[in-house]
């Protein structure tokens, strides 16, 4: 009889459709990577949802039993008023052991304060934290002017 697969509970908090979707496809990437049998079992929360009492508290219940929390946004110099207490709230619970908190941010101006509050609630929460910086996504569809189309490409440096 075949094991069961391993289940790794996500918990995905985004500003943007497109960092949200993002963030699921590091996430999905991460799971092939594993070389195993895992499931993965999503929540997902777009932060102007985390405004709400009532699906803050529910989202909350989610990150407490989270094994990995994923936040993907622009990174503005400080979180969302709702998303601050939707953290506060899950912070101070009891919560899954060896939890893991990522930080995926667009790189600009505020980018790294953005990560260093996240980088704090790890350390409060005795978290594993993971940041990960990308160019803006309204940058990614862009074609490279510094290089002409197929020139110098599957190198395997830099892409």
């Amino acid at each position: 009889m075949p094991d069961a697969p391993q289940v790794l509970r996500i918990v995905i908090a985004y500003d943007h459709r497109a960092n949200g979707e993002n963030a699921k496809a590091m996430c999905d990437q991460i799971a092939r990577g594993a070389h195993a049998r895992c499931e993965l079992r999503y929540h997902v929360w777009r932060f102007d949802a985390l405004e709400s009492a009532h699906l803050r508290e529910a989202a909350a219940m989610d990150a407490t039993e989270a094994d990995m929390i994923v936040m993907a946004a622009q990174g503005a110099p400080s979180l969302p008023a709702g998303v601050e207490q939707w953290v506060a709230s899950w912070l101070n619970s009891t919560r899954q052991p060896d939890q893991a908190l990522v930080a995926l941010v667009e790189s600009g101006e505020q980018s790294h304060q953005w990560v260093a509050r996240l980088r704090d609630v790890a350390e409060r929460g005795q978290m594993t934290f993971f940041s990960k910086m990308s160019v803006p996504t309204a940058l990614q569809s862009e074609p490279s002017r510094t290089r002409p189309a197929g020139a110098y490409s599957h190198w395997g440096i830099n892409e």
